[in-house]
């Protein structure tokens, strides 16, 4: 589980792929999320390059969007991410942190 896995790895690099307006909602976004919205991918993309080995998770609403980001990242050559199935709706359903 994604929660699980922020706990063991507090440095792992959050992607909340939602728009502006739904992260700054009340419900709010993980925990040191970062936002990059789907919409922008291939602006983002390139930027996390870095990352490229790095454990992502990605995030959305309910696990829809995020998972196009993940196809997409995964084309660019991206290999460890985690798309959030359920999301945002299910983080917050379990009662886990917000900002």
């Amino acid at each position: 589980e994604v929660h699980q896995m922020i706990q063991d790895n507090p440095e792992v690099l959050i992607i909340d792929v939602r728009t502006p307006v739904e992260y700054n909602a009340p419900g709010g976004h993980m925990p040191g999320a970062q936002l990059k919205p789907l919409q922008e991918i291939q602006t983002w993309a390139p930027t996390l390059a870095s990352y490229r080995d790095q454990k992502i998770i990605l995030v959305c609403r309910s696990g829809n969007r995020s998972g196009q980001a993940m196809r997409y990242l995964q084309q660019q050559g991206f290999q460890n991410l985690v798309n959030m199935q359920g999301g945002m709706l299910d983080w917050t359903r379990k009662g886990f942190a917000v900002e």
